[in-house]
């Protein structure tokens, strides 16, 4: 057995990267714990190092929602560890965030989410040939009524703007009163294993393996 001591570091996500180091997500609570306090909600570890990376200071990704203060929460946000890059979603401010496993460079992209007529994720998934995928929901917004589907995530070097394209046949929309999805409509992504989609279908068991044909989304 192997631990690690995070202080006041409070993961909310956790993924093993393939060289056996752990990156997290989540929120320093306190600055009491006898260690160098710092902000950042991403963290890097080594169970023989401890702390190795530290990125994204709480204040970079905090949000107003009505009249309130601006703050942050790790929850609704996800993390996921892939080949040669970790991937975040940060539910606040709504960004896909990438950090290159071996250069250690982190880039920032804004998602247009006028394609998921702004709702939030629900779901994150990186396959193993590097595609990243992402479902929305009303669901996630706490709405009774809105849009349900399956999105992959297109994010450029150069481009500030992250681009959702939507899976065909995964889409549908909750008119709040008495939505019947089709059996086998996608209604929440668990995962990725390997290049498979581990996703809960309609009618179906809470986790089917599913292949995106030809690899990638549709226009």
């Amino acid at each position: 057995m192997q631990s690690v001591l995070t202080g006041s570091f409070k993961p909310a996500q956790i993924c093993e990267a393939p060289d056996g180091t752990i990156w997290s997500l989540g929120q320093s609570l306190s600055p009491n714990d006898g260690q160098e306090h710092d902000t950042n909600i991403l963290r890097h570890y080594s169970f023989e190092k401890g702390l190795l990376h530290g990125y994204l200071p709480e204040d970079t990704v905090k949000a107003r929602f009505d009249s309130e203060q601006p703050w942050f929460a790790p929850f609704g946000s996800y993390l996921r560890c892939g080949k040669d890059k970790i991937s975040v979603y940060l539910n606040f401010t709504d960004e896909y965030v990438e950090v290159d496993s071996s250069s250690f460079k982190l880039t920032r992209w804004m998602l247009d989410e006028s394609a998921v007529q702004h709702e939030k994720a629900e779901g994150l998934a990186v396959t193993e040939n590097e595609n990243l995928y992402a479902f929305f929901s009303a669901h996630a917004t706490r709405r009774p009524a809105g849009l349900w589907g399956l999105y992959q995530i297109k994010a450029k070097s150069g481009n500030p703007i992250a681009e959702l394209i939507p899976v065909a046949g995964s889409i549908s929309f909750d008119d709040g009163k008495n939505w019947a999805p089709p059996s086998g409509t996608v209604v929440h992504l668990w995962g990725a294993d390997g290049n498979q989609l581990v996703v809960w279908r309609v009618d179906e068991r809470e986790m089917s393996w599913v292949d995106v044909i030809g690899g990638g989304a549709t226009d």
